[in-house]
Formats: structure tokens, C-alpha cells, sequence
């Protein structure tokens, strides 16, 4: 594969991964076990420069969210949080003012929410997870709940040093099942235990459909495989990556499954992309060689089951 341009790093973050804080924090601790599931899981690497070492392409790896500023000893008196209040089979939030540390781009109406009843949200906000917390580790903690549709983490700043996260979940059944999972201390991510509350910025229930975070991607195994895949993934649009798994392996045919932290804007470029590409259609910054191309023409791409559902 030949790079034409510059990597696009950060072409979504301003519409999809910058959020406003609030500063609701606990601190409070719970041992816990990360094990590997299965020897055929491959963990995300650390991210090389895509295609040729081209000196003005850039990482295609996504940044973590702007610095939150989260009270280690509780609330922070200068701001009203956003406080999930339980009624009954509702729930209901208090909104108070964007973090004055977001720095996304307040005036994009992408970046404004649903102008839905919070009731019908599932786009919840979590503090409290650990000081260099990942989407990955995050996501890996979830499981028996729902499908994710966008998660994203801010790491600690100045004086506060735990990590916040946005987490979107498909359905508000999801969210729902979360909320409960958190407020009875029976979710902790590495040792922490997390508080959440609604985002102020609110996002749909999204319709049900086979679509997810996960990627089942099959074909010869020059073009199916995790270094060609993320070098194709990172020149053409920004993600988190979970992990990679190995479905299968011939001498010549390999499936993999590919793991997002989220299907917004992440998987789903991902399908449209691999789509392009197998069709022979132009994608801009990429160039492929001949070779390349008749070994596209025979890649697969499905859904996946997303884990944390």
C-alpha cells in the first residue's frame, strides 16, 4: 500500500470524542482480575506510523479525550453535576455547566446532543476509573449488558488524578442495566469503582439491526491480517482499537475478528472502507498495487457480536 496524504488523525475528534465534564468523584476501591481469554487473542499493539514510514503521515492511533478535572474527595463546589437520581423505574439528572477543561468545538451541532427526554438517553458519563484507564480496559470490564455504540476516555489532570469516560450505549435497556450494575458496586474497572451519571449531552436509543462494534473480516491472508488491516485502518479514518481475534487460519484463507471501542465512526468507517476497497473503488491517501487489489476483490467483511452485550 503507497500513501498519497497525510494521515487524517483527528478528523472526528472534535464531532464525536470531545465531551463536558462534570466533577462528581468517589474514591473507592474493589480487587478485581483481568485474565486473557484464549491464546488466539491478540491484544492492540503499540501503533507504528502507517504505510512506508511516510515522514508526513502521522499515528493513526486515536488520542484520549481532553483533561477533565474530577474531585478526588467529592463533589466540587463549584459546579452543580449532572447527578443520576434513581425514581422508581425512571431516572431523572441535574444539569450543570460544561467543564470549563472541554475542548471540543461547543458551536458544532454534532456535538450538542439529541434534543430528546433524558428518559429515552443512552449516553451515560462515568468518573473514577483509574489514573491511565483505556477504552480498551474500560470495555473489557463490560460484559452481559448491552451493545456499545461509542465510548471514549479522558485522562486525569492538575490536581485530580483519576480518569473520566463517555460511554453510549445501544439501547436505553442497556444503559438502564448499567446504571443498576454501577449503583450496587458490582462493576469496578482494575480496582475502581466507577459513579455514573447522564451526559448532559444525550444520544438515541439506535434501531435494532445486526450492526455492532465488531468486524468479522475474511480473505487471503497478504490482505487479512492485524499489521496490513490497522496500516488500511489508520490512514483512512481515527479509532480505539479492543483487540484483534483469530476466528480461523488456512494456508491461505484467515478470518479475524476485529473489536472496536465503539461503532460510531469507528467500525462502522471500518465497514465502509473494507467495502471501497473490495470493490475497487478510489479511497483518498490510499494507493494500492495491483497485487493488492486482486486480493481485496476476494475479501469478506460481517458483523461481529459485540462482547460487552
Amino acid at each position: 500500500m503507497e500513501s498519497n496524504s497525510q494521515g487524517r488523525r483527528g478528523d472526528r475528534i472534535n464531532s464525536d470524542s470531545r465531551w463536558p465534564y462534570s466533577r462528581l468523584n468517589r474514591a473507592a476501591a474493589l480487587p478485581t482480575k483481568t485474565s486473557d481469554q484464549g491464546a488466539t487473542t491478540v491484544h492492540a499493539p503499540s501503533r507504528q506510523p502507517i504505510f512506508n514510514n511516510d515522514a508526513n503521515s502521522r499515528p493513526g492511533f486515536l488520542h484520549r479525550m481532553p483533561d477533565h478535572k474530577a474531585s478526588p474527595t467529592g463533589l466540587d463546589s463549584s459546579l452543580t453535576p449532572n447527578h443520576l437520581v434513581s425514581t422508581g423505574s425512571t431516572y431523572e439528572y441535574i444539569t450543570g455547566p460544561n467543564s470549563p477543561n472541554y475542548r471540543g468545538n461547543s458551536n458544532n451541532p454534532e456535538n450538542w446532543g439529541a434534543d430528546i427526554p433524558v428518559d429515552e438517553s443512552t449516553a451515560l458519563y462515568l468518573v473514577n476509573l483509574p489514573p491511565t484507564c483505556t477504552p480498551r480496559e474500560l470495555l473489557q470490564a463490560i460484559r452481559n449488558v448491552g451493545k456499545i455504540h461509542a465510548s471514549s476516555v479522558s485522562p486525569p489532570s492538575g490536581q485530580y488524578d483519576t480518569s473520566a469516560a463517555k460511554l453510549v450505549f445501544w439501547t436505553r435497556a442497556a444503559a438502564e442495566k448499567f446504571i443498576d450494575l454501577v449503583n450496587r458496586g458490582e462493576f469496578s474497572v482494575n480496582g475502581y469503582i466507577p459513579v455514573v451519571t447522564m451526559n448532559k449531552f444525550k444520544a438515541p436509543e439506535q434501531p435494532a439491526s445486526q450492526h455492532s462494534r465488531v468486524l468479522q473480516v475474511s480473505g487471503p491472508s497478504q490482505i487479512v491480517q492485524q499489521d496490513y488491516l490497522e496500516r488500511f485502518f489508520q490512514k483512512t479514518f481515527a479509532y480505539d482499537l479492543d483487540e484483534f481475534v483469530e476466528m480461523y487460519r488456512t494456508d491461505t484463507t484467515t478470518r479475524l475478528e476485529v473489536r472496536f471501542c465503539s461503532y460510531r465512526h469507528q467500525a462502522s468507517n471500518a465497514y465502509k472502507y473494507i467495502g471501497k476497497a473490495q470493490r475497487g473503488e478510489e479511497i483518498p491517501g490510499v494507493d494500492f498495487t495491483d497485487e493488492e487489489k486482486l486480493h481485496w476483490h476476494k475479501v469478506r467483511v460481517f458483523w461481529g457480536v459485540d462482547p460487552s452485550a
